[in-house]
């Protein structure tokens, strides 16, 4: 466990804040998804791939409420100890899958390979919100 929140903070510490000119894309984002797949390989799956397993509606407010305030991480590898495996729709009109930590506080847009962390203090409640919705009691096909 020691080593892990050492990776953790090491993360945090090499945030970059995105530039003050950019408008937040995420603030425009929607249809999320969170798909219940329990295969380690899911992280590979194309996006087309999604549509084959069960999946349930997150709020598109909430999201964006806690996404709003994202940092782009400047490691490009950080440490994975289990994801979920969500999708959502940008302001072009593409479907992206977003890969979302477990533990970390972090996500990686796979569309461009992009890092992501939420600050700290949104964190416990963020992974609190996800972990309730991927309950498998509350699946749903599309």
């Amino acid at each position: 466990m020691g080593i892990s929140v050492v990776g953790l903070v090491s993360i945090s510490a090499k945030r970059i804040n995105r530039p003050k000119g950019n408008a937040n894309v995420w603030d425009s984002t929607k249809n999320w998804r969170i798909y219940h797949i329990a295969d380690q390989g899911a992280f590979g799956f194309p996006l087309d791939t999604l549509k084959n397993f069960s999946s349930q509606r997150l709020n598109d407010d909430s999201v964006r409420e806690f996404l709003k305030n994202l940092h782009t991480l400047a490691i490009k590898d950080p440490v994975w100890m289990g994801y979920y495996v969500t999708s959502c729709q940008f302001p072009d009109g593409r479907v992206r899958k977003i890969i979302i930590s477990m533990y970390g506080g972090f996500l990686l847009d796979q569309y461009d390979g992009a890092y992501y962390e939420l600050p700290v203090e949104l964190r416990k409640s963020w992974l609190a919100y996800l972990s309730e919705l991927y309950e498998p009691s509350k699946e749903s096909k599309q």
